[in-house]
């Protein structure tokens, strides 16, 4: 429990402010990942995520064969290049308004700082 409350009204809470934003994030992606070798191995069911770190814990279980450990440098690269291609440009969408006053929105960022503020009660 904590003093920051889902936005979209799931009933989640947390006293830290980044576990908050990953939350809100859930409800409302701001990037979507989804793996270029699953998509290229026409997998049924590929995998999809609003996260990159979770792309790139997926890619290191699942597709490990593709990524040579022995050798450190191409082993960044070769990650960097399947992040980098899995990535889907998205719209933002948000909830444009703040709950609390109606402010309107138009970058993620400062909206989450403006409602994280509210929580504190700093404005």
């Amino acid at each position: 429990s904590g003093d920051l409350h889902c936005t979209s009204g799931c009933g989640y809470q947390s006293k830290r402010k980044d576990d908050w934003q990953r939350h809100e994030e859930i409800n409302q992606p701001q990037e979507i990942w989804s793996c270029i070798r699953c998509r290229t191995q026409s997998r049924r069911h590929h995998f999809i995520a609003h996260r990159k770190d979770k792309l790139i814990e997926h890619i290191k279980n699942k597709h490990a064969d593709l990524l040579d450990k022995n050798r450190n440098q191409l082993f960044v690269e070769r990650l960097d290049d399947l992040v980098n291609k899995s990535k889907f440009d998205v719209p933002p969408t948000f909830k444009r308004r703040c709950g609390f006053c109606g402010q309107r929105f138009f970058n993620w960022k400062k909206r989450n700082t403006h409602i994280f503020r509210h929580f504190k009660n700093k404005i």
